[in-house]
């Protein structure tokens, strides 16, 4: 006899437990499947201080810089006032599994749509009966269909070390850093230092290439990122951990008209322009949860409740704005270290904290409009 629920999700990370839990505080009753759902969040999961702050989940961060700094060249840079947290995963995790979800081991492989719900059907050949099925499996998105992959990438490589010093404050989270002696004249592919440094002597410290076609190897980064450390004087004494992923910078938003709702990176949650998704999807959570309970509740067909969830995660305006994203993401495919350098000091000095608004996910480009003309309101 198959299990039966109002909700199904797929994907058992930070989106998948917060559309989960929404949706369990809503008084649904909620699957959420995952081949390893007791599974470590390894990873380092970030955002910025004053997105997470309104969910009151800052008390679940690891540590909260109070500003952050890019630095343009050896003589150039600019402080953010701007918060930046690591959450702690562990107790992130704990805190969005909610205990009315039913947690399933299994990894889906597909499902059947009627007319009065759906079917997810497990790689065992289990099946789970369901009125909504949501797709949070990340960039596998393993019930959702995408019209196209991305071939785009944020490729990173770094390492959370012991050192004997570093040339940081630990109280500014380092953004981006551009210097580029180190490299002579191996200037390509452009690639800067993401740094996270907690005390003089510990730091998390990442080489990043911001978008590239394919993506750089890790290899490269890798050793990039020491010959960058030995030109800022830094000597590693233990290494805690390593880090390295890619991000998938380009990939198209899904088709809005399947009965599948993708939510976080499976849904097109991944910024192109950051590679960021966890602070909106954690954002998105409550919303799209009451949009689903309400129309449960008033006993809309299931293509209807997708199709009403979609518009919630996806208005026209979010879309003309992805567009624009991912014209500019391709865009840094394509130039030098030093053309990036000297785009990104631009950018982040333009007027009314226009970088504060194109960073963000419900970025529109009437709101990009309002940083220059302040005064206009459409």
């Amino acid at each position: 006899m198959r299990e039966s629920y109002d909700v199904v999700v797929a994907g058992a990370g930070p989106a998948g437990l917060a559309i989960a839990g929404a949706l369990a505080e809503k008084g649904l009753r909620v699957a959420c499947c995952d081949p390893d759902p007791g599974r470590r969040w390894e990873n380092n999961t970030c955002a910025w201080a004053d997105d997470i702050e309104p969910l009151g989940l800052a008390g679940y961060c690891r540590h909260i810089w109070p500003a952050s700094r890019i630095i343009f060249g050896e003589n150039s840079s600019q402080l953010l006032d701007r918060g930046y947290a690591i959450f702690d995963n562990e107790s992130l995790k704990k805190n969005l599994l909610h205990p009315s979800i039913t947690t399933v081991q299994g990894r889906t492989t597909r499902v059947e749509h009627d007319r009065k719900g759906s079917d997810v059907i497990l790689e065992n050949g289990s099946k789970l009966r369901a009125n909504v099925v949501i797709d949070a499996t990340g960039h596998a998105h393993a019930l959702l269909e995408v019209s196209r992959d991305a071939d785009s990438f944020q490729n990173v490589y770094g390492v959370l070390a012991r050192v004997d010093r570093h040339p940081f404050d630990p109280d500014e989270m380092i953004l981006m850093d551009f210097r580029h002696r180190f490299l002579g004249s191996r200037k390509s592919p452009p690639t800067f230092l993401y740094a996270m440094p907690y005390a003089e002597d510990y730091a998390f410290f990442e080489e990043t290439s911001l978008a590239d076609s394919p993506g750089v190897p890790f290899e490269v980064l890798q050793g990039r990122l020491y010959l960058r450390l030995a030109s800022l004087g830094i000597r590693v004494r233990e290494i805690e951990s390593i880090e390295a992923g890619a991000l998938p910078m380009n990939q198209a938003v899904p088709d809005l008209s399947q009965r599948v709702i993708g939510f976080g990176a499976a849904g097109g949650f991944v910024q192109p322009s950051t590679g960021w998704s966890v602070a909106h999807s954690l954002r998105m959570a409550g919303p799209l949860a009451d949009h689903i309970a309400a129309a449960m509740g008033e006993g809309k067909s299931p293509e209807k409740i997708a199709r009403q969830a979609w518009r919630t995660m996806w208005t026209r305006p979010l879309l003309r704005m992805r567009a624009l994203h991912l014209r500019g993401g391709a865009f840094f495919g394509h130039i030098g270290i030093r053309t990036l350098s000297l785009f990104m000091r631009g950018f982040f000095r333009a007027p009314g904290d226009m970088w504060k608004v194109y960073l963000s996910n419900d970025c529109t480009i009437a709101g990009i409009n309002r940083c220059f003309l302040p005064g206009r309101t459409d």
